[in-house]
């Protein structure tokens, strides 16, 4: 039997400040090939008229309405709601590995936590860092792009920065509806895969664990 992954992604109100509040939960099962077997895309009914009006989310409000009429999205009536119907598909297809460009965001800390029971972590935020960002042409594409943190003097490795680097696009932004999260994250997952190098697994980037062992990159 083949090892089936989700790729998860959540958008709250007020972005991480409050992550309990997801209005949008999505993701991708798929394989290790990147061969998709489902998707779901479910959006909050309880919390429709305050994405109108959050600061964090109401640029996306006229997409989620465009989604709702063409039937690119679910409305289910509360969050619980939304997280069980995540947890029966993910049991449904037997899904072992869940993972999220920065899971302790999506995987710990946010409504999503409780489906991770007896299941794997993957931070593809930490794979990258492990794999891509070490390449010497990220470094160069970020070097030439302006992605330079400058406090830090380190390269920017956010899903945006990441995928604008697999995809030879600079101007590349992150929608930041669900869905289309997912998708970029799984296409940098299938990349970090056809490195072959080894990457850590239930761990988070900024975890105690991982302090000296995350290998930021530098121009």
């Amino acid at each position: 039997m083949r090892k089936l992954y989700c790729t998860l992604d959540t958008e709250t109100l007020q972005g991480i400040k409050n992550p309990m509040l997801a209005y949008n939960i999505a993701g991708i099962i798929h394989d290790r090939l990147g061969n998709v077997i489902a998707v779901f895309n479910y959006l909050v009914a309880e919390l429709f008229e305050q994405i109108r009006y959050d600061d964090y989310a109401k640029k996306n409000f006229p997409k989620y309405v465009d989604m709702i009429n063409s039937g690119e999205i679910t409305l289910v009536a509360t969050v619980a709601d939304a997280v069980e119907q995540v947890r029966k598909l993910l049991d449904f297809y037997n899904v072992g590995t869940v993972m999220a460009y920065n899971a302790n965001f999506d995987l710990r800390r946010g409504a999503c936590a409780e489906i991770m029971e007896g299941r794997e972590l993957v931070d593809t935020w930490l794979t990258s860092l492990e794999t891509i960002c070490q390449k010497k042409s990220y470094a160069k594409f970020c070097a030439d792009n302006d992605m330079i943190n400058k406090k830090s003097g380190v390269c920017r490795t956010g899903a945006e920065q990441v995928f604008a680097y697999l995809t030879n696009n600079a101007g590349y932004a992150e929608e930041h509806t669900a869905m289309e999260d997912c998708k970029i994250e799984m296409q940098i997952f299938l990349a970090c895969v056809k490195t072959h190098k080894k990457m850590t697994r239930n761990a988070c980037t900024f975890d105690d664990s991982m302090k000296g062992a995350v290998k930021w990159p530098r121009p």
